[in-house]
């Protein structure tokens, strides 16, 4: 074999290595990326929409003590408002949430945390405008609604 052949076979050799090369790194970055994806956007944004829904309804307890508190009229219906508005933010979270994790057990847990919430609702709604909720009833709920939204948190972290 002459030298001209000789450098073309490993001028070969070394092209057919590069383009391995390439090919490995093309399909390490493709899975590499799409686990960054799954990270990122599915269970870490499932976790931070499920302490949005948290941070809501904490939010929700701040404006249900106002409106107690409140004696205008125009100022209860602005809360009233508020809590309706920020009832709907934890509802969507929870989907959010439960759309990201894409398991069973974190719709389960959204599902059950939809139920503490609707009973926290009906026992901070008193049955006349006048009346005041049962504050420690209220809070009992309140301390379930919480519990539920950290197992949801961490089931969706599992």
């Amino acid at each position: 074999m002459t030298i001209r052949g000789r450098i073309f076979v490993a001028f070969l050799a070394m092209s057919a290595i590069t383009g391995g090369l390439g090919l490995f790194t093309n399909i390490s970055i493709r899975e590499t990326g799409d686990l960054a994806e799954r990270t990122y956007n599915k269970s870490l944004m499932a976790i931070n929409y499920a302490r949005a829904a948290a941070a809501d309804f904490a939010e929700m307890q701040a404006a249900v003590a106002y409106r107690a508190l409140a004696r205008d009229d125009a100022e209860i219906a602005r809360l009233d408002a508020v809590l309706d508005q920020l009832g709907a933010q934890v509802s969507e979270d929870l989907g959010v949430a439960v759309e990201r994790s894409h398991t069973a057990r974190s719709a389960a847990a959204a599902e059950r945390v939809r139920t503490r919430l609707s009973e926290w609702q009906a026992l901070r709604r008193p049955e006349s405008a006048e009346a005041a909720p049962d504050w420690a009833a209220l809070d009992r709920a309140a301390g379930r609604v919480r519990e539920e939204l950290q197992t949801l948190v961490d089931q969706t972290a599992g």
